[in-house]
C-alpha cells in the first residue's frame, strides 16, 4: 500500500516538474516512469519497516497484557471501564 502511494506520488511530482520546466514529452514520461520505479522501491522498504515496527509493538503489548493478567494486575481496558477504583479523580 505504501509502495504504491509513494510510487504514484513520485510519478505525479516528476510529471509536474517536467511540464513546468517545459521539457519534451518523451523526456518527461521517461523520467516520470524512472521516478515511479525508484519511489515504489523506496516506499516498499519504508512500508516493510513500518509493518515490522507495528507487529513488534503489538506482540510486546500482548505479552505485557498476558503477564499482567497472570499476576492479577488490571489491564488498561479494565481501568477505563471503571473496574478499578481509587486515585484522585482528576
Amino acid at each position: 500500500m505504501v509502495a504504491g502511494c509513494v510510487g504514484l506520488a513520485g510519478f505525479v511530482v516528476s510529471l509536474l516538474a517536467g511540464a513546468a520546466a517545459e521539457n519534451p514529452l518523451d523526456i518527461i514520461l521517461t523520467r516520470a516512469l524512472l521516478s515511479m520505479v525508484v519511489c515504489t522501491l523506496v516506499g516498499g522498504v519504508v512500508g516493510a519497516m513500518g509493518e515490522r515496527a507495528v507487529r513488534a509493538h503489538v506482540e510486546a503489548r500482548r505479552q505485557l497484557t498476558a503477564a499482567r493478567e497472570q499476576v492479577g494486575v488490571p489491564t488498561a481496558a479494565g481501568a477505563s471501564t471503571g473496574a478499578v477504583s481509587g486515585g484522585s479523580g482528576r
